[in-house]
């Protein structure tokens, strides 16, 4: 029997919720998303760059086939939701910043269903100007002394690493001198900043307090240092070029504890665990650790974590000294520099005073903590900086149920029924359908808790559906629908809202360049990348065209009269159809189970049949043994209106807008070789923003300049093909 594009629907047990087997639940994705930069204009397009990785190997991960994007305001609600389609485990996506939104620091957020199991996310903090509300300046508060302990608290009795930012209204950091004495005026350690951020150590005695003296200005300052505790452990870290070296600080012995447990740990993964005896130096080799953020945490013999210090292993940026030029819209190629890159992104703006740093991207998708810049982090130690960073990382454990399960090719929606009277919810049909000319309709079978699972192939954009129980005409099941995104996050942190007068000036440069591009965009349009068209199988449906016969005052009597596959019966003031089928399918045993679909909508007999015929466009009639998902079916009855448009048809059932799924595209780039471009202007700052398989090493990318001299970051990044995060940065100089 024939499937038609609804064939593609797969019976998916809900074993699911229990799922135990080749041991899935530590199987962990992660998401590294990048942006093309950190700082936007509204009417501009934030484009991102995807790539979902295994936690534990770094390689692309083609567990899910979806990921979830959404757009956070300070307030941490959603003004912007998509899902787009995943292309072995990479995404190039792009969001258009409306006018409407406000100025303020904004979180992108990503995540894939499989890893909502453990409330995981990536993170990109986001900056966005609107050039068009009216500035009001922030009111000035003073300039900010801050302390921070390695481990987060200091110990009396024994020597602690202490770092000290300084910084103004805006956060920036700003340079200082300064001395640590105790309350008898005796000097402990001198202080020296770098772009606001010193380090230092001192040994806090018993009974002793302690004061940081530093000036602002001309004016002297004190900052009281917190009183360090007695009974309390915090560890310390030592950073050699190949290795680090860890210590638990401790204030007191504790006779019962004499070995501790030491582990280096990332969210979801236990890389370094031994024993080890108490205060005994631990030393790590670096190249025993992956690239990226992790703490270090020592437990006591109950588990309990005695003291924890969040680092970064690996470098921060791999920079080129290679700088290219050329004039405005002429035509430049870049050659891929890593012959070990599998995939790789090239992205190319405008330089800005923000540095480019993949890997500090990286460790800004961890944190809660507001996110470190480069501008910062390039005068000073990674890891000093880290000291005063928060990560929202669960303890680890193993899942053995699950509650998501990862997409197969298509979207997935799940959800349970609950009965309003004694009727039992398992094993009932849940109909998922969305009205049109393109089908879109799916089944799926409850279980005896009542859960559901729909999958869901492609549909384009937010759209209406109809989520129904199949034959529910007297509404006696109850159906909700689990939130597809995010409903809460732990609270996400970020720095002041920064302006100064040369950002000022780019702001309003910036806006006239938009202002033009956005002009001309109707003639620099994106490509949609589309998938491989599936094989369609036509369904056997015998068509009635209403118009070829006599329009009767009721559907009931147009089946009556020329449609004879179909008969009606009648039992209490409710009509039914019946199905009947051809001789050659007499041996067969029917299901007493169809489908009646309405310009695509799942209907039932009482409300087509009520209907009036004057507007039905077609009648279609298959009636033989059908499949799809779950449901064994007698045949189809399927309507179409003059439009297909429902025209005053009103299904049943719960209504859902559902969120469709986005493609990837292929973003515009100019060739300036030809004519036809002269006369059209070209004031991008992005001049590319291009992905590319690595087939070969002779991979290059290139491009045109734009109207605008100046310099430009060009920065390639990309994955090896064992998984290793891997940057390139060069420069270009248009003039």
């Amino acid at each position: 029997m024939g499937m038609r594009t609804f064939r593609n629907y797969i019976v998916l047990s809900l074993l699911f919720f229990q799922l135990f087997a080749f041991g899935q639940g530590n199987i962990h994705e992660e998401v590294l998303l990048v942006t093309n930069k950190n700082q936007f204009l509204t009417g501009e397009n934030i484009y991102f760059q995807g790539f979902i990785t295994s936690s534990k190997t770094g390689k692309l991960s083609s567990l899910s086939s979806l990921l979830y994007i959404e757009l956070l305001d300070e307030n941490q609600n959603p003004i912007y939701q998509t899902k787009i389609a995943l292309e072995r485990g990479l995404i190039v996506g792009d969001l258009f910043i409306s006018t409407l939104i406000k100025s303020g620091n904004y979180d992108l957020v990503a995540y894939t269903r499989w890893m909502k199991n453990r409330k995981d996310f990536c993170r990109v903090p986001i900056s966005i100007y609107n050039p068009f509300e009216i500035y009001t300046p922030p009111i000035i508060t003073n300039w900010q002394m801050r302390f921070y302990a390695e481990g987060g608290k200091l110990v009396k009795g024994v020597s602690n690493k202490v770092v000290v930012r300084y910084s103004d209204h805006q956060e920036q950091g700003v340079s200082f001198k300064g001395k640590l004495v105790d309350d008898l005026g005796e000097k402990q350690a001198d202080i020296n900043s770098v772009d606001g951020l010193a380090q230092f150590f001192f040994t806090p005695e018993k009974g002793r307090s302690y004061q940081m003296i530093y000036t602002e200005g001309a004016v002297f300052k004190f900052l009281d240092l917190p009183e360090a505790c007695e009974n309390c452990s915090t560890i310390s870290m030592q950073e050699m070029p190949n290795s680090y070296t860890f210590q638990l600080i401790d204030s007191h012995a504790k006779s019962q504890l004499n070995i501790t447990s030491f582990r280096v740990r990332d969210r979801h993964n236990i890389y370094i665990e031994k024993s080890n005896k108490l205060r005994e130096p631990i030393k790590i080799g670096k190249v025993s650790l992956p690239n990226k953020l992790l703490r270090a945490e020592i437990l006591d013999n109950q588990g309990a974590i005695m003291a924890e210090r969040l680092f970064y292993n690996g470098g921060l940026s791999d920079l080129s000294e290679q700088q290219l030029v050329s004039v405005p819209r002429g035509y430049i190629e870049f050659s891929v520099l890593d012959s070990n890159l599998s995939v790789s992104t090239m992205m190319v703006n405008k330089k800005s005073e923000q540095p480019r740093s993949l890997r500090l991207n990286q460790i800004n998708s961890k944190l809660i903590s507001p996110p470190l810049q480069a501008k910062w982090t390039k005068y000073n130690d990674i890891n000093a900086w880290l000291m005063f960073s928060e990560v929202d990382w669960p303890k680890i454990t193993t899942l053995k149920s699950f509650d998501y399960l990862p997409e197969y090719r298509n979207d997935l929606l799940q959800g349970f029924i609950k009965a309003n009277g004694d009727q039992s919810v398992e094993n009932q049909i849940i109909t998922f359908s969305v009205p049109g000319k393109e089908e879109s309709l799916s089944l799926a079978k409850s279980d005896s808790a009542g859960r559901f699972l729909l999958n869901i192939e492609y549909i384009d954009g937010d759209r209406k559906a109809y989520i129904s129980v199949l034959n529910d005409d007297a509404n006696l099941f109850e159906i909700k629908i689990e939130d597809e995104f995010y409903k809460e996050y732990p609270k996400l942190k970020s720095w002041p809202l920064y302006y100064d007068s040369l950002l000022v000036k780019e702001i309003v440069a910036n806006s006239i360049h938009l202002q033009v591009e956005n002009a001309y965009h109707h003639l620099k349009n994106d490509r949609v990348l589309t998938s491989k068209k599936k094989e369609k199988k036509e369904i056997n449906f015998r068509i009635f065209n209403v118009d070829d016969y006599t329009r009767f005052p009721t559907v009931r009597d147009s089946f009556i009269e020329y449609i004879p596959e179909i008969g009606i019966s009648k039992s209490d003031n409710d009509y039914d159809f019946e199905i009947r089928w051809p001789e050659s399918l007499k041996g067969y045993r029917p299901t007493g189970i169809y489908l009646v679909l309405f310009d695509g909508v799942v209907a039932s007999p009482q409300e087509v049949l009520s209907y009036s015929p004057f507007n039905i466009k077609t009648i279609k009639i298959l009636s033989e043994r059908y499949y799809i998902g779950p449901a064994k079916l007698d045949g189809l009855i399927f309507f179409t209106t003059m439009d297909e448009d429902l025209y005053g048809f009103e299904p049943h059932g719960l209504n859902y807008i559902y969120k469709g799924m986005e493609r990837q595209k292929q973003y515009y780039t100019p060739n300036h070789n030809d004519p036809r471009e002269i006369r059209i202007p070209d004031r991008r700052t992005m001049l590319l923003f291009k992905t590319k398989n690595h087939p070969d090493l002779n991979t290059k990318y290139e491009l045109f300049t734009s109207d605008i001299p100046g310099e430009y970051d060009v920065m390639l990044m990309g994955l090896s093909a064992s998984g290793e995060l891997i940057q390139e940065i060069r420069t270009l100089v248009v003039e």
